[in-house]
């Protein structure tokens, strides 16, 4: 006999107004694309356009889906994707947040999604629970069998490895606070930031699978994913108050080192065991993006603080001024066309600066030819900033 199961009706009416901001910022994206000139903004945006797209896309086709289970399997229908699973097919379950996840034990097969809002989730969900392993507890006795064949005190190598991982993840988000404290004075702080990931790489070597990429809450050993990710989001942010003239130069490097990282990182966590590999890939997947999130902030500090070149000096006419507000609040001044900038751009500044400025006031621009030649400059800020530049 087949059995359906559907969101709840509650649950469709909720899931479509958390969706639609997002399905309203894509035609509004895309408006901002054609008309805007091509800059740091420009690039910000567009790199928010796909995830938004996917996110409503996938939302949407995901709402609308069917999941049905009969006595031969499950399978989940929806307008884009038709995944089944027969029951003999079946590896395990992991426990989703607010979701079970059937994973396939043949090749080619797709793991299943059942979602706990979904009407009978709870009868459907202790039939396979009871029928198939945990693959998280799976998991976690592998790794306790991994351990035991490692040589030497395994609880001092636990033990280190806790210890080296705490001061890792300590580090990751210390020294962020510390920049935001100590203002431009901290700056050198970022190289010790940069070096977190790397330290990283190295400890999940040296400990060979006590310190795990990617883990679950069964999981006994170290993760290391905060020390990888967190550096990498606050070098982006850090050097954010620059603007590069042309990014024609810096794609290459960015994505080289990117790559390099990713490499590393897979090498170093190979002795992680996974009872699906495509957990691990998934992972690396994630850190690779915020590779090239990094990469692009390092590559700004180095330019930016390596330049001994003195700035040539522009005058920009202030065109208008607003304040945006928000979760944080920005000051912005849009300018007329200045030395490198061919169009009209509008860049934010610090309270003071702003509430010192009035329109068709000049402000003094510096473009600093940069030390491995990528132009960049800096608009007027606050003496106090919290950031280097």
């Amino acid at each position: 006999m087949q059995q359906t199961y559907n969101y709840t009706r509650g649950f469709r009416i909720l899931f479509l107004c958390l969706l639609a901001p997002f399905a309203l910022m894509v035609p509004f994206i895309i408006f901002f694309l054609v008309t805007m000139p091509v800059d740091g903004t420009y690039y910000v945006l567009a790199t928010a356009l796909l995830p938004c797209m996917a996110l409503v896309l996938f939302g949407w086709d995901d709402l609308f889906s069917v999941v049905t289970a009969d006595n031969y399997g499950i399978r989940y229908k929806s307008p884009l994707f038709d995944r089944e699973l027969l029951w003999q097919d079946i590896k395990g379950f992991r426990w989703g947040k607010n979701e079970l996840i059937l994973a396939p034990g043949v090749s080619g097969k797709r793991r299943i999604k059942v979602s706990a809002f979904r009407k009978g989730y709870a009868t459907l969900a202790n039939s396979l629970t009871t029928r198939y392993q945990n693959l998280n507890v799976l998991e976690a006795e592998m790794a306790m069998n991994a351990i035991k064949t490692l040589n030497g005190d395994i609880n001092r190598r636990m033990k280190m490895a806790r210890y080296s991982m705490w001061t890792l993840n300590t580090l990751a988000i210390g020294v962020p606070i510390s920049t935001m404290v100590a203002g431009g004075a901290g700056s050198w702080l970022m190289v010790l930031l940069m070096l977190v990931p790397i330290v990283t790489f190295m400890l999940m070597e040296y400990h060979k699978g006590l310190i795990v990429l990617t883990g679950n809450k069964e999981e006994i050993r170290p993760g290391a994913i905060i020390a990888i990710i967190v550096p990498q989001i606050w070098l982006f942010l850090y050097t954010s108050p620059l603007h590069i003239v042309d990014h024609t130069k810096m794609w290459l490097p960015v994505i080289m080192a990117a790559m390099a990282l990713t490499a590393w990182l897979a090498y170093s966590s190979r002795h992680q065991q996974l009872a699906m590999k495509s957990a691990k890939w998934l992972a690396l997947l994630f850190c690779a993006v915020h590779f090239c999130v990094g990469s692009y902030g390092s590559l700004v500090y180095f330019n930016a603080v390596l330049d001994k070149n003195k700035p040539e000096i522009y005058e920009a006419t202030i065109i208008n001024k607003r304040i945006s507000r928000g979760k944080s609040t920005s000051y912005l001044l849009k300018l007329q066309p200045w030395g490198p900038e061919k169009d009209e751009k509008e860049i934010s500044v610090g309270e003071a600066t702003y509430n010192a400025l009035e329109e068709n006031d000049k402000l003094e621009m510096s473009l600093y030819k940069g030390a491995f030649d990528i132009p960049w400059y800096k608009p007027p800020r606050l003496a106090n900033s919290r950031f280097l530049f």
